[in-house]
């Protein structure tokens, strides 16, 4: 199943990791977060592999959360204490692990984001190292569009990455930009023209993973020493599980998957 929903291969010493859910965007499940977190623990341990690309099928990398997979839960018990209860578990226990290990890595980290990277999505690229994306990408931070809680480490690394106002106003307007915007305000670290993006976020992945494997652990391990990634996840838990228990939450979901703008009611 997770070969079904993540395709791995190697090429010389990166491991080419690929969201393999294209009818949906590579939206992420639980599944395909185990599948991701697992996979990422083999890279760990295999001395062969220097350097991870991550990327989607499909010509998307990750349209965020799966949304439709989301309202199904909810459909047996669509209490406001159900969707708390069911959005902590979720979180905290399989898409925050996922986040978790691809933050942790110890070995370099490239996302080559072609298409649409959406909400938690785009959070996944952000956890990778560096990023390539490509020119006529579609990004958004789409969270408040649905009546959500960012919930991927996006309240950690944005503004460090962009700046406090920049990320104010991406999370805030939730309007999509593209990949030269993204160069422009520091997310991005290259940009490419369609297919070159996957082969140029391996070729730089190629070279990170050429450096010293124990020097490069030390220095992303230095660089992170102060972040609060961990504990911005744990408390977002608790605000993203209130989120999802609002009404609006349902009314953002609902107003997305039936293509129409939402009324929100601030409920």
């Amino acid at each position: 199943m997770s070969e079904e929903i993540l395709h791995r291969r190697r090429e010389g010493d990166v491991e080419i990791l690929s969201f393999n859910r294209p009818s949906s965007r590579n939206a992420l499940t639980p599944e395909l977060a185990d599948a991701l977190a697992g996979a990422l623990d083999d890279a760990k341990m295999n001395p062969a592999v220097r350097a991870v690309v991550l990327t989607g099928n499909g010509g998307s990398f990750c349209s965020g959360i799966d949304l439709s997979g989301v309202m199904g839960m909810f459909a047996e018990d669509p209490s406001p204490a159900k969707r708390r209860a069911l959005s902590k578990r979720v979180l905290a226990g399989q898409l925050h692990a996922a986040i978790r290990a691809l933050w942790e890595l110890p070995k370099p980290t490239v996302a080559a984001v072609e298409g649409g990277a959406a909400g938690f999505g785009l959070d996944l690229a952000c956890a990778c190292d560096l990023r390539v994306i490509a020119r006529d990408a579609k990004l958004s931070y789409t969270f408040t569009r649905r009546g959500l809680v960012p919930d991927g480490g996006t309240g950690h690394y944005l503004p460090r990455m962009i700046g406090l106002g920049r990320a104010l106003e991406l999370v805030l307007l939730g309007e999509p930009f593209d990949g030269t915007r993204a160069l422009e305000l520091g997310l991005a670290n290259r940009v490419a023209d369609g297919a070159s993006t996957l082969p140029a976020a391996v070729e730089l992945a190629a070279r990170l993973g050429a450096n010293a494997p124990l020097a490069m652990a030390a220095a992303k391990a230095r660089l992170k020493a102060n972040d609060s990634y961990a504990e911005e996840l744990s408390q977002v838990i608790e605000l993203a599980a209130v989120g999802v228990g609002s009404d609006d939450a349902l009314e953002g979901i609902a107003a997305f998957l039936e293509k129409r703008p939402p009324r929100f009611k601030g409920a």
